[in-house]
């Protein structure tokens, strides 16, 4: 639910710099979603480190986080069409 409402206010975010555009306001969200994209990746990887073919790990966080990668990229390409 917290990624949900965090993502609501890039696309709030985003949507504003369609409108307004500003070079500092783009970079800025750009490594906002590369640092949100980041602490994804290190919150699943000491299950991905961990896992074992011979050994039942639950691997719904991987499958979360590879929802939400994938939502983040989408954003990140939505923001790279933007002309500022």
């Amino acid at each position: 639910q917290a990624f949900l409402m965090e993502m609501m206010d890039i696309n709030e975010s985003l949507m504003e710099l369609e409108f307004d555009p500003s070079p500092e306001k783009k970079i800025a969200l750009h490594q906002e979603l590369e640092n949100l994209s980041t602490e994804l990746k290190m919150s699943v990887l000491p299950i991905m480190e961990r896992w074992d073919d011979d050994e039942p790990v639950d691997l719904q966080p991987v499958v979360d986080y590879d929802m939400k990668k994938r939502y983040i990229r989408r954003l990140l390409s939505n923001l790279e069409k933007l002309g500022s």
